[in-house]
């Protein structure tokens, strides 16, 4: 799926080390995976995100994998936001890792993203969109998104608790859930 966008105006440069990016950078939003560079997406959540410090590059790609991904890229396919969607498609979304380059803010490609998830033909069944955010509810808010009516309900479990909880064991993915149905294992 590829979302054309118009740029914001007025236009204005912003000086850059370097040069000077012109606010008029056109774009266009990807759901192509091949598309979308994988090594910026991990650069910027394991450097210079704040809730995605230290991400292993195998885990950047195993959650890029498994979930529906938006990337924002100019005429030279290069990467300029990012956001992915993990998702069953008919109950439940949840938006997770949404960024902007810092030299391409304030130009509505965040905003860009956001709708490119709300509109995408995939995604038009669901019960329940979710996410968290640190500071950027004004973004969100536009979409419809409003704080937890009853956050009482929510719960959640990082992965510290989890290996505190259950230890650090880790079965091969084959011997994960191994049940035999057949009538004749009863016997």
């Amino acid at each position: 799926m590829r979302i054309n966008t118009n740029p914001p105006s007025p236009p204005f440069f912003r000086a850059k080390k370097g040069g000077s990016i012109p606010s008029t950078t056109t774009y266009t939003i990807t759901t192509d995976l091949s598309k979308i560079d994988m090594m910026v997406v991990y650069d910027f959540l394991t450097h210079r995100s704040s809730w995605a410090q230290g991400r292993s590059f195998e885990a950047v790609r195993t959650s890029m994998e498994n979930s529906i991904c938006f990337g924002a890229i100019d005429s030279t396919e290069k990467l300029l936001g990012f956001g992915r969607v993990v998702t069953d498609t008919a109950v439940f979304a949840w938006i997770m890792d949404v960024f902007v380059l810092e030299e391409y803010r304030r130009k509505g490609i965040g905003s860009s993203i956001v709708n490119a998830m709300m509109v995408h033909p995939k995604l038009q069944r669901l019960q329940r969109w979710g996410l968290v955010t640190r500071d950027m509810h004004p973004l969100y808010e536009k979409f419809g998104f409003k704080s937890l009516k009853r956050p009482e309900m929510f719960m959640e479990m990082g992965y510290k608790a989890h290996k505190r909880q259950h230890g650090c064991i880790q079965a091969p993915a084959s011997d994960i859930l191994q049940i035999n149905l057949s009538k004749e294992s009863e016997e």
